[in-house]
């Protein structure tokens, strides 16, 4: 009886623990700063395919940093750029670099910034409540309570709704507002 209610307990008690909030990545749009729970490095070639491992530090592991890097990224001329990227590319277990956009990005990088133009999705605060995750469900509920979305197809910003300001539409380089 005492291992079925010791059974019962840790049942009870694993459903309800939640995974470590992650540290977001960063993003600049206009004047805005913000910290975003979307990971577009993610999805790039050689991350996605694990031949790149980064780390937060040397060595170390951070349950509030699983993807081991914090990118910055920001929006141009309607187009998402990589600018810089805060980790390090572990070689071997001692021999680690830290990460730059050049050696991410050997031949895209000449301006210091990289054209994320691997990515398509939406980037956007997280809302009243902070919790980056990798979960598309926990994704989704964020995205419902931003206050701002922008949608993104191979690096060329698409849509912005800002729920500051009317919803955007951007074509041909201008601004038309949309109603809702």
């Amino acid at each position: 009886m005492k291992y079925a209610i010791m059974f019962f307990s840790i049942l009870v008690f694993a459903s309800t623990c939640s995974a470590t909030v992650q540290t977001g990545d960063i993003m600049r749009y206009e004047a805005a700063i913000f910290r975003t729970p979307v990971f577009p490095l993610e999805q790039y070639g050689p991350v996605a395919e694990k031949k790149i491992r980064l780390e937060i530090m040397p060595n170390t592991h951070s349950s509030g940093n699983y993807r081991g890097y914090v990118a910055t990224w920001e929006v141009q001329s309607n187009k998402l750029y990589l600018v810089a990227i805060d980790g390090w590319i572990a070689e071997s277990f001692d021999s680690h670099k830290r990460a730059t956009l050049e050696l991410l990005f050997p031949e895209k990088s000449p301006m210091g910034r990289v054209l994320a133009d691997w990515f398509s999705g939406r980037m956007f605060t997280p809302g009243y409540r902070w919790e980056a995750s990798f979960r598309k469900e926990d994704q989704d509920k964020q995205e419902a309570k931003a206050e701002l979305v922008i949608t993104i197809e191979r690096g060329n910003v698409i849509k912005v709704d800002d729920k500051r300001k009317s919803s955007l539409w951007l074509r041909a380089g201008r601004h038309e507002a949309r109603a809702k």
